[in-house]
């Protein structure tokens, strides 16, 4: 959803897209997809 929501934003205009996109990556918890990978030894 937030991929969209910039794309959005960027058509919209630059600057606007690039703000949120760099407020989605620096208030997403990293640890928010841990459960989706399943590791291999």
């Amino acid at each position: 959803m937030e991929f969209w929501i910039s794309v959005l934003l960027t058509i919209l205009g630059y600057l606007p897209g690039v703000l949120y996109a760099v407020y989605v990556i620096l208030s997403v918890d990293p640890r928010r997809h841990d459960d989706d990978y399943v590791y291999v030894a």
